[in-house]
């Protein structure tokens, strides 16, 4: 995935919460990171991107990556995701 001004560790921390919903815990131990690193990275990725949640990242790291590869999210499908960004 790439995504225009992340650092190579903000997009493995962001791939990873994509491909595994993990916990801060299980990235930073999947990555070889402390949580506490994790959740800095995780925190200033929703700054940057202005997210409110990691629900919202999650959401924005599949978007990025199937635009990555040009495959257009169902319209059938949008509502939930519009449902779901605005969750916890």
């Amino acid at each position: 995935m790439e995504v225009v001004g992340l650092t190579p560790t903000q997009r493995r921390v962001l791939v990873e919460l994509a491909l595994t919903g993990a916990s801060d815990a299980d990235i930073g131990a999947s990555l070889g990171m402390a949580t506490k690193t994790v959740k800095t990275h995780m925190t200033m990725l929703r700054l940057w991107l202005g997210l409110d949640n990691r629900t919202q990242l999650a959401i924005y790291a599949w978007r990025a990556a199937l635009e990555q590869h040009h495959i257009v999210v169902p319209d059938c499908l949008l509502p939930a995701c519009r449902a779901l960004e605005g969750s916890e």
